[in-house]
């Protein structure tokens, strides 16, 4: 390989790599996925509750009336 890899980085690691693992995906496109170890801060604690559906029209609605996710991925399962 004579350049160095176009990397996109998702978020920041923030800790050392315990493992990596390698894919190709059939267009031949890599990546890389790293896992790590460290302490996770815990969420705020909310008093707001949803509920969820989900779907084949919408992938998920919620039940304050958004909707998410495309439908055109789930028609074929209609």
């Amino acid at each position: 390989m004579d350049a160095p890899l176009d990397i996109r980085w998702t978020r920041p690691v923030g800790a050392e790599p315990t493992s990596v693992s390698i894919s190709k995906d059939p267009a031949g496109r890599c990546f890389i996925s790293l896992s790590t170890q460290g302490e996770v801060a815990p969420l705020p604690v909310v008093k707001a509750t949803v509920g969820i559906d989900l779907g084949l029209l919408d992938a998920a609605c919620m039940s304050t009336g958004e909707k998410a996710g495309n439908e055109r991925c789930l028609r074929q399962d209609e």
